[in-house]
């Protein structure tokens, strides 16, 4: 499923970078979800990012988890790389392809 760069480009517009990065943030935990990496109730983005140990999908989904925290609780001057979060998201998608998933592996 090329599903990876559904982004609403309206969302880019001046003002709705929360917006933007949300959706980022919302594609990746639909990849991993597609996997069985699902975000436990009151799990916090970083910690259900870290809770993917050592697996392959853990660095680029934990720097864009990292995005998303800065422009949802970083100044409101905060600027969001939309090339470096499209690059995160393919990172992510490979990691996904490539590796085989143990359902629940990632969850202590």
């Amino acid at each position: 499923a090329e599903a990876i760069l559904r982004l609403d480009l309206s969302i880019l517009a001046p003002g709705k970078l929360q917006g933007a990065a949300a959706s980022f943030y919302r594609e990746a935990l639909a990849l991993l979800g597609d996997q069985g990496f699902l975000l436990d109730h009151g799990q916090t983005p970083l910690e259900f990012a870290l809770s993917l140990g050592p697996h392959p999908a853990r660095t680029p989904f934990l720097a864009l988890t990292k995005m998303y925290n800065s422009i949802r609780f970083g100044p409101p001057d905060q600027e969001l790389d939309y090339a470096a979060a499209r690059a995160q998201l393919r990172s992510l998608r490979d990691s996904l392809r490539t590796s085989h998933h143990n359902p629940g592996a990632g969850h202590p």
